[in-house]
């Protein structure tokens, strides 16, 4: 520490020591962080850290499939034979309209052709 008298200031004091230890420890991190064993030991550490990673998601996978609850991919495949579902129900309802269209116009047809028969026989009837 320098000789510096701060008359008993705790924040002036403490940033002074903090300058100090600043100055003393900037120099070997620096020397640490650009030596070939950091840059090892951060690969390293990388690759432990995918690989927990991988292990983590292959382990939620076989969890949710034994757990037998939808996931995304699940959801996403129901969604699509809805949307398919839905294709087909309309196209029926299309096909049926025009069934319907198509008897209601073969019933008028057969209604023309047929002799209408007098009021008074249809009621002896």
């Amino acid at each position: 520490m320098t000789d510096t008298n701060h008359n008993g200031n705790p924040a002036a004091n403490l940033a002074e020591m903090y300058a100090e230890a600043e100055k003393l420890w900037t120099g070997p991190i620096q020397d640490f962080m650009g030596s070939e064993f950091f840059v090892k030991w951060m690969e390293v550490g990388r690759d432990v850290y995918l690989a927990q990673t991988e292990i983590s998601r292959d382990s939620l996978e076989k969890y949710w499939e034994a757990v037998r609850l939808p996931h995304k991919g699940d959801i996403a495949s129901l969604a699509g034979q809805v949307v398919s579902i839905e294709s087909k129900v309309e196209a029926l309802e299309d096909a049926l309209e025009h069934v319907a269209d198509r008897l209601a116009l073969l019933v008028g047809m057969v209604e023309n052709l047929a002799p209408a028969k007098p009021a008074g026989k249809a009621a002896k009837e």
